[in-house]
């Protein structure tokens, strides 16, 4: 087997030692959680909160269970991060280091994964954490009878023979040992790291035996999850109020410095008066502030800090028209738009102008893109002129409702488009609706946003020409040979270096043929008391590194 993704705890450790923390100035925050909660011994956490053990934090929205693996809200899957381990886990560069995995190694035809992991890891329990729990873990999604979503699920061998109840086990999910696993793959899949490292909670076994896979959703842990590893345990849930979390004191990468955590859930004026009053510490990946409350945060003193968001906006183009076939009308459309003029007005400057689907912070971002797509009205015209475009012909723009921001752009990009002789139809529609117009091939332009799902820059499910509507997600029915091939190549690399080249040229291919008009990606506005030391946000989140928060007041 050839180490060609080793890494050790060492670096980790070391590169812990050397966080950057906020300048802090000393203050006295009100910080008071006005919720009532007791600790333990029967003081308040408020008390608590008053000597420093206590951080609070803004979530925007209710978790609808415990159990990550069985939600497709961002609220669920962030709690279960601070609560479940993962084999690997994103730093601030949103790179991949290990975590329950002390290290891994990848086979030199990259078919094979073998991870150790952290012999010392224990479950709150006290039960060890084995092998079997992330086998156990993996296997489920293999389950025909499993509910929870299939993100993180890869063409491991012998899967598909489980799910369908020929085989008793997954062939290609090996435990080698009590601290060591092995995924055999039937063929390779560059995306994998990424994904577990994103998507891979690993559940302890034990808590579950003698529940079935159908049923594992409606169990206690998914309300009461008391069985964790993650740097927090679970204490209470006060619905549509607050979840209170407390240190682990024996999470492998070191006990958090903070007792206490008190995830609140707020709307964003509440998060906002609460910042005034000092009752929060810090936003969260899953509740940052708006644009318009930064004048009044920055007044306050706090450290506010605007990350590249996971958000990007786009507008549909339907390929099947045969007026879109010739790229140069797809070229004067993204010229035709002003989109940092959309983003200065609209998100008040707090947003970034992509021409490719793989976001500015990523190690796969190609700048070389940047050049492509200026605003230039004029060449937008001439192009049209010498695709022989018919300015008579009447195009539809459907603008779907839910996201205020996106339904004030539609009648902005009316105007950019008409500007250089294009007839423009606005449509306001509901998403649903429009979705299944999308999905039968009947727009002509549409607006739409998407999430960065992973850090990984695979973009077959949404570009690529197999992976058309319903089952895929292409659903502008883009068709480029030398994407796909790229795509195809990028996914089968088994070195960095090999992927970084195929998706590179993936970029500069999207950049110049134009399969969608990426419009703009918001940034995430995070909050940041002065009080609150080592807590850095960054575009995975602020929480990369909880465990070595500090309260200096």
């Amino acid at each position: 087997m050839v180490d060609s993704g080793t890494m050790n705890r060492r670096s980790l450790i070391k590169g812990g030692a050397a966080l950057g923390a906020f300048a802090m100035a000393l203050r006295e925050p009100l910080h008071a959680l006005g919720y009532g909660v007791t600790a333990p011994d029967g003081n308040s956490l408020t008390a608590l909160a008053q000597q420093g053990g206590v951080a609070n934090l803004f979530m925007s929205s209710s978790p609808d269970t415990f159990l990550p693996h069985y939600s497709i809200g961002a609220y669920a899957r962030y709690l279960g991060t601070l609560m479940f381990p993962r084999l690997l886990r994103y730093q601030d560069d949103a790179t991949v280091i290990p975590y329950l995995a002390e290290s891994y190694e990848v086979s030199g035809d990259g078919l094979s994964y073998t991870f150790k992991l952290v012999p010392t890891a224990v479950w709150s329990d006290g039960t060890p954490v084995t092998a079997t729990d992330v086998a156990w873990t993996y296997t489920l999604a293999f389950n025909k009878d499993y509910t929870g979503t299939r993100q993180v699920e890869a063409p491991v061998v012998g899967g598909e023979a489980y799910r369908a109840g020929t085989a008793e086990t997954v062939e290609g999910i090996v435990v080698v040992d009590d601290h060591t696993i092995r995924f055999d793959l039937e063929a390779p899949t560059s995306s994998f790291i990424e994904n577990v490292a994103q998507f891979f909670w690993v559940l302890p076994a034990h808590a579950f035996e003698g529940t079935a896979a159908i049923d594992i959703d409606k169990h206690e842990m998914a309300r009461n999850p008391t069985v964790t590893a993650g740097p927090l345990t679970f204490v209470k849930y006060e619905t549509d109020q607050y979840v209170e979390l407390k240190a682990n004191e024996q999470f492998i990468l070191g006990a958090p410095k903070i007792s206490t955590f008190v995830v609140k859930i707020l709307r964003n004026d509440v998060a906002l008066a609460q910042f005034e009053t000092g009752e929060l510490d810090t936003t969260t990946k899953v509740g940052v502030m708006l644009p318009q409350d930064v004048p009044s945060l920055e007044k306050l003193g706090l450290n506010v800090v605007p990350v590249p968001g996971s958000a990007l906006q786009s507008m549909g183009i339907n390929h099947l028209r045969d007026y879109f076939q010739d790229k140069r009308v797809r070229q004067a459309l993204v010229h035709a738009i002003d989109r940092q003029a959309i983003i200065d007005a609209l998100l008040q400057g707090y947003g970034q102008v992509l021409n490719a689907k793989v976001p500015k912070f990523s190690p796969y971002y190609n700048p070389e893109t940047e050049g492509f797509g200026q605003y230039d009205p004029e060449l937008a015209k001439q192009l049209l002129q010498e695709a022989g475009w018919d300015f008579e012909r009447k195009l539809s723009l459907m603008v779907p409702t839910g996201n205020v921001t996106r339904e004030r752009s539609g009648p902005i990009i009316q105007q950019y488009l008409q500007a250089v002789g294009l007839k423009i139809e606005l449509e306001t529609i509901e998403f649903a609706s429009m979705s299944q117009r999308v999905t039968a091939g009947e727009m002509d332009l549409w607006l739409v946003g998407s999430s960065y799902v992973t850090f990984d820059p695979d973009q077959t499910s949404s570009f690529h020409s197999a992976s058309l509507p319903p089952s895929g997600w292409n659903s502008w029915r883009w068709n480029n040979a030398e994407a796909d091939k790229a795509m195809e190549e990028g996914l089968a690399a088994v070195s960095f270096e090999e992927r970084k080249a195929a998706n590179d040229r993936l970029q500069m291919i999207m950049a110049d043929d134009v399969p969608v008009v990426f419009l703009y990606y918001p940034e995430d506005i995070h909050v940041v008391s002065t009080r609150l030391a080592n807590a850095t946000p960054v575009s995975v989140g602020v929480e990369w590194n909880i465990e070595a928060w500090e309260l200096t007041a």
